[in-house]
């Protein structure tokens, strides 16, 4: 089945000690297709990662309903916990504005990380890992810990993580935020090949124009609600 992402009236609010409860989505509603690139554009605040971590199974929504079609429909709402961890590790990648990264272990033991968890042997999740970390141009520094690499290196380390057990959907949020143009490019231009080579649906949440001219479709986003 292809892969599909539909979103119905979703809302989403967050409750601190002692203050009003703050609705950051409010009837949400999307459709993605298969393959598709959509960059949800919008100021800081607006909802945009909420978003990306409901349809990422990372939280529940309060009400209205993710439906994903990876090999058959899934509800999310409806999912215990064992079952979106399940789903989560093997048909979604995740690619942060700030990497996540493990300090203690090397790029390759970070990438190699979801494999294991999925049940690889050791020698294969190193296989996969390698393999991947040579496709986005860090295979010489699978040694190095996090923090002996570059912001890009960082990225593309984690970049090559998130597709170890080759997801069908991948998620970024502000994937380029915390890097120099330059880099922001490049870290761009992998994306853009990634999904084509992987035949991925990929879903990036931005304020920045470049990224945006580079999807297929732009979803626009203010006070928690789409707006165009």
């Amino acid at each position: 089945m292809a892969l599909s992402v539909v979103v119905n009236n979703l809302k989403k609010s967050f409750a601190l000690k002692g203050q009003p409860v703050n609705t950051v989505l409010n009837d949400v509603c999307l459709n993605v297709v298969n393959n598709e690139f959509v960059a949800l554009m919008g100021a800081s605040g607006v909802g945009k990662s909420t978003l990306l971590y409901l349809l990422g199974a990372l939280d529940k929504p309060d009400s209205g309903d993710i439906i994903l079609n990876f090999d058959k429909e899934y509800v999310i709402s409806k999912l215990k916990d064992d079952k979106l961890n399940e789903i989560r590790n093997k048909n979604i990648g995740f690619v942060f504005q700030f990497h996540h990264l493990l300090p203690e272990f090397t790029a390759l033991e970070n990438v190699m990380l979801p494999a294991l968890i999925a049940g690889d042997s050791s020698s294969d999740a190193s296989k996969k890992a390698t393999s991947l970390m040579d496709r986005v141009g860090v295979g010489k520094l699978q040694k190095n810990k996090p923090m002996e690499l570059s912001g890009g290196e960082q990225q593309r380390v984690a970049i090559a993580r998130a597709l170890v057990n080759k997801p069908q959907l991948l998620l970024a949020d502000e994937p380029t935020g915390n890097l120099d143009s330059a880099n922001a490019q490049l870290v761009l231009n992998l994306l853009k090949e990634l999904r084509a080579e992987y035949e991925l649906t990929l879903i990036i949440a931005t304020h920045d124009s470049f990224i945006a001219n580079s999807a297929d479709r732009v979803v626009k986003m203010a006070d928690g609600k789409i707006i165009e």
